[in-house]
């Protein structure tokens, strides 16, 4: 689709428009797409046989628009197509729902190539099934919580599907998905992180530009997201190849494709305007205080980001353990047990930490899930999901965590009650333990040197912290009572 979109555009001073070369590579890759493909429809992502339903989603809908830009009419290619959305049809997706919402769009293009009526009733069943799992707060769950990266992919199929079908009932759960996201652009452009429930760390650009003439919330987060020093010119040089070919190539190109002719920037966001806001159902708090943005995950554990003056000059993503047997357990993980709390001005969170099992590769196991793939197919992927996403092994310890917002800045106050053999206890780092691909790149602050804290042995270890809201990256340290921190 990319190669179809290059081929297509206009970009100045580029010799891809109408490049012969170009049209043929975007041809040979429909072909060898049909040729991947699996008898029942399906493709495969990570492994032989997997029968994924991701691959297929996210292949539709890029095969069936470059049909459609390139006016293609293979028979072979439109069949490949109709079976996948067969395919697309008989499951679905239901723990990460940017997936689900990737089939809508490419089953509304199988009806516009091929007439098939059955297609487009099969997108707007989706689609109304799909709504319907819309949070109270305007997210769409991934893997239990919400993620603000994942749900601009949401929002970018969501508004593919409105822009092919007209279906007015799109707008409504965009708006609301705007609503809520807006909260989670930073002063610098930068969005999201460990505060999400897969840590990601980009917004799409594409859908917001669709939005931008008729949402004035939407044009200013675009154009912060275009400015800002940590915007999308930041996120898309840290992106791992793998995901440019995946759906944000693509996306970047339709941005250029949907672009407003100019961004009114009249709406002021919310991190540049005193607010205090809590969102019950994903446990994200979003607070402005003397022109200061604070950014808090309570469904992680109590993550913390604190933005002034246009750059991150605080973080906090909890704590890291080390038993006995050097096995690692996190704080900062999404837990369905974990209790959350607040009034007014104070929050809290009491979460238990959560082992960590490290997963060495090796050609043994990559034998192993090749015979498993090709003896289970599509079961193989929830399997592995269970044992690398889906987490939540005991650590040896629970966190509590109160926040309180004060006037002249935020309190941190942190119990620890450790149930095991503990070795060692530090200050987790940015990079999360969890296994989220599309989250994992190199930031800078990895170069920090771990803070491990000077702890006497003690079970129940307590640390109170206060941080100015005009902080220029320096906390100040509370001397608590009965603390068994120094």
């Amino acid at each position: 689709m990319s190669l179809a979109l290059l081929y297509c555009l206009g970009l100045p001073k580029t010799l891809y428009e109408k490049n012969e070369k170009i049209l043929d590579w975007a041809t040979a890759g429909l072909h060898f797409w049909t040729r991947i493909q699996h008898s029942n429809g399906a493709f495969d992502e990570y492994y032989p046989s997997e029968h994924g339903y991701i691959p297929t989603s996210f292949t539709l809908f890029s095969a069936t628009e470059t049909c459609t830009l390139l006016k293609v009419e293979d028979s072979v290619v439109l069949e490949s197509c109709l079976k996948a959305a067969r395919y697309l049809i008989r499951h679905s997706e239901v723990e990460a729902l940017n997936q689900e919402a990737a089939s809508i769009p490419g089953l509304f293009n199988v009806y516009l190539l091929t007439g098939e009526q059955w297609a487009a009733k099969a997108a707007r069943e989706k689609f109304e099934r799909l709504a319907k799992k819309q949070s109270p707060d305007g997210f769409f769950s991934e893997y239990g919580g919400a993620d603000i990266g994942y749900l601009s992919t949401t929002l970018d199929f969501l508004l593919e599907y409105r822009r092919l079908s007209g279906d007015h009932d799109v707008d409504s759960v965009a708006e609301r998905i705007v609503d809520f996201s807006s909260y989670f652009i930073h002063q610098d452009g930068s969005v999201g992180g460990p505060y999400g429930s897969r840590n990601t760390e980009y917004f799409l650009l594409s859908p917001l530009c669709l939005m931008a003439e008729q949402s004035s919330k939407a044009a200013a987060m675009l154009d912060r997201l275009c400015s800002g020093s940590g915007g999308v010119q930041a996120y898309y040089r840290s992106f791992d190849d793998r995901y440019l070919c995946h759906n944000m190539l693509h996306s970047l190109l339709r941005a250029l494709k949907y672009a407003p002719s100019e961004i009114s920037s009249e709406f002021y966001l919310p991190c540049d305007i005193e607010h205090e806001q809590y969102f019950e159902d994903a446990g994200l708090l979003s607070v402005n205080r003397n022109t200061s943005h604070l950014l808090c995950g309570l469904s992680k554990g109590g993550s913390l980001s604190l933005f002034n003056n246009r750059r991150e000059v605080f973080s906090d993503y909890g704590y890291r353990i080390v038993d006995k047997s050097s096995g690692i357990s996190a704080s900062c993980w999404q837990r369905s047990d974990s209790l959350r709390g607040h009034v007014s001005g104070s929050y809290r969170v009491d979460t238990k930490f959560t082992a960590i099992k490290f997963h060495e590769a090796n050609p043994l196991k990559h034998f192993v899930l090749r015979i498993l793939a090709k003896l289970i197919g599509s079961r193989l992927i929830p399997f592995l999901k269970k044992r690398l996403i889906f987490i939540e092994r005991f650590g040896p310890g629970r966190l509590a965590r109160q926040i309180d917002i004060l006037d002249d800045g935020f309190r941190i106050t942190d119990q620890l009650k450790l149930t095991g053999d503990v070795k060692k206890i530090y200050r987790a780092v940015k990079f999360s333990l969890r296994h989220v691909a599309s989250s994992k790149y190199f930031a800078f602050n990895e170069l920090d040197q771990v803070e491990t804290l000077d702890w006497d042995g003690s079970n129940i270890v307590s640390i109170e912290r206060f941080v100015r809201w005009d902080t220029k990256g320096k906390t100040n340290l509370i001397d608590v009572s009965d603390s068994n921190l120094s």
